[in-house]
């Protein structure tokens, strides 16, 4: 299939959700993050997440997906209005007219787009069925990477019971999560958000198209293992089972994993797998931010996964920060190596590399760097440009999705520079802040992983940077 079909595509989802509101998003009704362990969920992972009121959800369990709040926000959609939390896509299409948001990316989906008219039939109804289902059953985590937060990794939670809240704006501490209701229910102790998933999945589970499951790291988590059983138990052959993971542990946990997703493949229990796992960068810069991660071990565990069945996908999310730029080619080079031995499964890659851009902690936010990075940001488009596919079905290079991923991290960048933010300094002495007391908890140093950072001025290496491209054609 030529590229500029698949362009074609999105012109063509805009243009139906254009004709209900210049602000609809399917992923509002038909996409679902709950996270059990402390009853908050979102829709779409742009938006912060909001409590379920336990009010709402002893007369409904489907109030895990379908509250109040969320119902108002998709009300706001229909008549055109932009609810403030999903400024993420409005940012994205204001940098640019010809930018697909996500609004876009996730609306033009096979769980999403197919069922528009059926989710215009009731659209505020308060028993709306998600497609796609993302269900985190705890916090535990091995990780304690620069940007998460204590309410997403116990490792960070623990940490912040030691050392307190970071000293900086954009920090969460243990007192915050109580107060905005983020603090996790103990695994001990009986929690109705765990109750209220397992009544609600029967109602729901023939209905989604996508189920995925997330963490804290899911590996480490019981509840993970009993849905793999619930999934052997009633088979579906239009559902898309994926699964989160750091990829970081011993290769017990890996092999436990591959148990169980084996079966489902060659059983036909679901109709495919997809493993997500996150890497921002790499070599000592991704380990840096993501503390506890071995890249080492992280590809072992990668290509073991993907040698484990021909039917295995793995997509990599990457979330571009500040921290990604010095050594993001060579993460581009990985992929392409990693593209090119596992190849396809019919007309799909089995490896997908998708690139999302950081907005918060704000002082993390790839866009804090100075103007003069722009150079290099539009090398590294012009690196996964160059190894576009030609055609959809070529077995090697970055799809169209890829690439204007990529495109879209350069546009942002630009249109953030020419808008002269006022706080630019400030969140660049925030970024100081932050990684100074990172460095004392975490027994690492910024300054000899990045030797290159600077922000009294950019010291480059441009010229250096397009002799390591080892891919350039």
């Amino acid at each position: 299939m030529p590229n500029n079909l698949e362009k074609l595509k999105y012109i063509e989802t805009k243009d139906a959700l254009d004709k209900v509101s210049p602000s609809f998003c399917l992923a509002k009704w038909l996409q679902v993050t709950i996270h059990l362990q402390n009853g908050q969920t979102h829709s779409c992972h742009h938006p912060p997440t909001h409590k379920v009121p336990l009010s709402e959800l002893k007369e409904n369990p489907a109030a895990l997906h379908n509250t109040k709040e969320k119902i108002n926000q998709r009300r706001a959609m229909l008549r055109g209005e932009k609810p403030k939390p999903c400024h993420y896509c409005w940012d994205a299409e204001k940098a640019s007219p010809d930018n697909f948001s996500d609004r876009v990316f996730k609306s033009s989906s096979s769980w999403a787009m197919p069922f528009l008219e059926k989710t215009l039939k009731d659209p505020l109804s308060d028993r709306i069925t998600p497609r796609y289902l993302e269900v985190s059953f705890g916090h535990k985590c091995n990780f304690k990477c620069s940007y998460c937060a204590p309410h997403i990794s116990s490792s960070l939670f623990e940490e912040t019971k030691r050392f307190g809240k970071y000293p900086v704006e954009d920090a969460h501490d243990l007192k915050w999560l109580d107060k905005v209701g983020l603090t996790p229910i103990p695994p001990e102790d009986d929690n109705p958000y765990v109750d209220a998933f397992w009544k609600w999945l029967p109602e729901i589970y023939q209905d989604l198209r996508v189920l995925r499951i997330t963490g804290g790291e899911p590996l480490v988590n019981p509840n993970t293992f009993k849905l793999l059983e619930y999934m052997k138990e009633h088979p579906s052959d239009h559902l898309d089972f994926a699964m989160n993971s750091n990829l970081g542990l011993p290769k017990s946990y890996i092999q436990r994993l591959k148990k169980h997703l084996v079966p489902l493949l060659e059983n036909k229990h679901v109709k495919r797998v997809n493993l997500f796992t996150s890497i921002d960068t790499w070599g000592a810069d991704a380990e840096y931010i993501r503390n506890g991660l071995n890249c080492e071990e992280f590809e072992q565990n990668l290509i073991e996964l993907f040698e484990s069945s021909p039917e295995m996908r793995i997509t990599i999310m990457c979330t571009f920060n500040v921290l990604s730029v010095p050594r993001f080619h060579e993460l581009i080079e990985k992929v392409l190596e990693w593209k090119k031995r596992f190849g396809m499964i019919g007309n799909d890659d089995r490896l997908i590399f998708d690139i999302s851009h950081l907005t918060y902690p704000r002082h993390q936010a790839f866009t804090i760097l100075p103007a003069s990075y722009e150079s290099r940001l539009g090398e590294l488009f012009e690196l996964m440009k160059l190894h576009q596919k030609k055609t959809h079905l070529d077995p090697e290079g970055f799809t169209v999705l890829e690439v204007e991923k990529m495109k879209r991290i350069l546009e942002i960048f630009r249109d953030h520079h020419q808008s002269k933010d006022p706080q630019q300094k400030y969140w660049q002495k925030q970024f100081q802040l932050f990684f100074t007391e990172y460095d004392k908890r975490k027994g690492t140093s910024l300054k000899q992983t990045f030797p290159d950072y600077s922000f009294l001025g950019q010291q480059s290496i441009l010229q250096d940077f397009k002799n390591k491209f080892k891919y350039m054609r």
